[in-house]
């Protein structure tokens, strides 16, 4: 269906141990995102402190014609980008117990999941996909999945992926899709045992509704961004738990962009460390503190130039919050005058656990 569909797929086609708890899909692709984020800030080389201070900078980069070109320099300048998520899909109807937790939302893709009150996931996600109807995803282990027609809702076509009781119901207790629009379709994934049967499966899709404009609330504002950024994704949980990312172009996320994440803390956290095949630390990892919470900093360099590219800071115990900057190309120069990194978590302001405090305009002044 797409990048969250994909890693959703993964989780579901590796087998659980007898015994095991159920899957957790929304967990699972905001840790394995979050780690590959880590990951990549850690393998490039580089280390130092100290943020140099620097003007607006313009890199080269190809045209549509494969041509270097100078691209305009992103300013540091407080901008406001308004609504960043808005909620294209809500559950109208959702067993006892459980709440909307967490809405997923970028290039392409949207999804919601509902939970008990004090899960870190939700037991059942929602997830949104344009265009023609999807491929069948294989089954747990890798086998060929199939539909099951299912009768249809809302006069239009559904198909179960996962039957409850039926094959692949031992790792993913339910799966369901439908079309809800021309060219659009809904998948309903239930992973609570609990709940997976037909008739809440049903009452669930019925209920869901489409096409609010409704903004969804973030529990920070972040000042001094780089203007001209878009959002290439975002997402909120009721427990505070948030991502951010901004690109300057389309599929640039990852590479030329900035991303903040803040996940509420877990007892018992160990600093992170890079540590070599034979048991030494790389230098290039700086434990540090800031404002009285460990921390965590590195430069990222380029591996081939030896130039730096970007920044990766996380901060343990900040407002109870784990938060995590990452910084790179153009966005990283916008923002080295201003502290880089640093200086841009000291633009951050948390507005406490109280969701009717939160913010719909996270982003800006």
């Amino acid at each position: 269906m797409n990048a969250l569909k994909d890693d959703l797929e993964q989780i579901a086609a590796t087998p659980r141990p007898a015994g095991a708890p159920g899957v957790s899909p929304s967990a699972a692709v905001r840790r394995g995102r979050r780690i590959r984020r880590r990951r990549r800030a850690l393998a490039a080389g580089g280390t130092a402190l100290a943020v140099a201070a620097a003007g607006g900078v313009a890199l080269a980069v190809p045209d549509k014609d494969g041509h270097s070109g100078r691209a305009p320099a992103l300013q540091p300048a407080p901008a406001g980008y308004g609504t960043v998520l808005i909620k294209q899909a809500v559950f109208g109807w959702v067993p006892e117990g459980y709440t909307n937790i967490r809405i997923v939302q970028g290039d392409g893709d949207y999804s919601v999941s509902a939970g008990r009150p004090g899960q870190k996931a939700g037991g059942i996600t929602l997830q949104l996909a344009r265009g023609a109807e999807p491929e069948v995803p294989r089954l747990p282990g890798g086998r060929p999945g199939h539909r099951t027609p299912a009768a249809p809702v809302h006069g239009r076509p559904a198909s179960w992926i996962i039957k409850p009781g039926a094959d692949g119901s031992d790792q993913v207790p339910a799966e369901f899709r439908w079309q809800y629009a021309d060219q659009r379709w809904a998948e309903l994934m239930i992973v609570d045992r609990d709940v997976a049967t037909e008739a809440n499966v049903r009452r669930i899709a019925e209920a869901v509704r489409f096409g609010s404009s409704e903004a969804a609330a973030f529990p920070v504002r972040i000042g001094g961004v780089p203007s001209g950024m878009r959002v290439a994704r975002a997402w909120v949980a009721g427990n505070g738990d948030t991502d951010i990312d901004l690109a300057p172009e389309r599929g640039a996320a990852d590479r030329d962009g900035l991303s903040v994440s803040l996940t509420p803390m877990a007892r018992g956290f160990q600093l992170p460390q890079q540590v070599e095949k034979d048991g030494q630390v790389k230098p290039s990892i700086q434990n540090i503190t800031i404002g009285g919470s460990p921390a965590t900093y590195r430069v990222v360099r380029d591996p081939a130039t030896g130039a730096d590219r970007g920044e990766m800071l996380m901060v343990f115990g900040w407002h109870g919050m784990e938060v995590q900057i990452d910084l790179e190309g153009r966005a990283y120069q916008a923002l080295k005058a201003s502290g880089g990194a640093q200086g841009l978590l000291g633009r951050i302001t948390y507005l406490g656990a109280d969701q009717r405090k939160w913010t719909t305009t996270p982003l800006g002044k």
